[in-house]
């Protein structure tokens, strides 16, 4: 349903930005484009030269927590060229909540989006991507952040999407806890069981074996695994079948967790 009131609010100047990582469940993309829709707020839509596939095989390595470059390609970068490209001073509304790590918990309420280019972090270090044109841009504009839910709990989250008539991502509802990349090169494990129990959702699972091999160089186009085994590589015969699989028992536990701890099933 369309609400007037966000647009009224905004003076008709209200863009909701999405980075698409090219790596999102068709449910995420349709569910942004929904809400849009229905909110009746225009949706611009970024993309990096790159996406998730072509990033690793670019990098030869996949991201992990220590080197988060998935974020910083696929969705900084793109976010910092779309707000270059502004001939305006801007808000930048972001739904961060401190709860959600230790690292977010460290940022602030408000502050400056290009914060990081004029005070360096605790390695004395500032941010160097296009720093000539940020610094230029910013001394025409101002660009600043405001995280409203800062505070918030997940369950207050939760209550304000239903309260205003809406729903969450639907893949909550399937118990998955990342909705962003999907899969998310650091979801549970309980997800990838998840994932696992639909055929369309596990050929993503085939293809980070298939991209894991060839960063690996296990495999190449023109090489296939079968004929070239990693060196390393355990044969079958050699693989324990008398043991319970350590992470057996975290797959069973799957659950829809944010059914029952949310009151998604309302």
């Amino acid at each position: 349903m369309f609400d007037p009131s966000f647009q009224t609010i905004w003076g008709g100047n209200l863009t909701a930005v999405f980075c698409d990582t090219g790596w999102e469940h068709p449910d995420t993309y349709k569910h942004v484009n929904d809400v849009c829709l229905q909110m009746g707020v225009r949706l611009i839509t970024l993309k990096s030269k790159y996406d998730f596939v072509s990033l690793a095989v670019h990098k030869k390595r996949f991201p992990s927590t220590n080197a988060r470059f998935c974020t910083s390609e696929l969705k900084m970068k793109p976010m910092i060229d779309y707000v270059l490209s502004l001939k305006e001073s801007c808000i930048i509304i972001q739904g961060i909540r401190a709860g959600e790590s230790t690292a977010r918990a460290a940022m602030e309420e408000e502050c400056m989006y290009f914060k990081s280019y004029f005070q360096p972090n605790k390695k004395g270090r500032t941010e160097n991507y296009r720093s000539k044109d940020v610094k230029e841009w910013c001394s025409q504009f101002d660009a600043s952040v405001l995280r409203p839910i800062f505070k918030w709990s997940a369950q207050q989250v939760i209550d304000c999407i239903l309260d205003a008539g809406q729903k969450p991502n639907p893949l909550y509802y399937r118990g998955f806890s990342r909705v962003g990349c999907f899969p998310c090169i650091m979801c549970r494990h309980k997800e990838i069981e998840l994932i696992a129990k639909n055929r369309t959702e596990m050929k993503k699972i085939l293809i980070i074996c298939v991209l894991f091999a060839l960063i690996a160089g296990c495999a190449s186009p023109r090489n296939s695994v079968e004929n070239h085994p990693a060196k390393n590589s355990p044969q079958p015969d050699a693989l324990p079948d008398n043991k319970e699989n350590r992470f057996t028992k975290q797959f069973q536990e799957a659950d829809s967790m944010f059914n029952e701890k949310y009151r998604l099933n309302e």
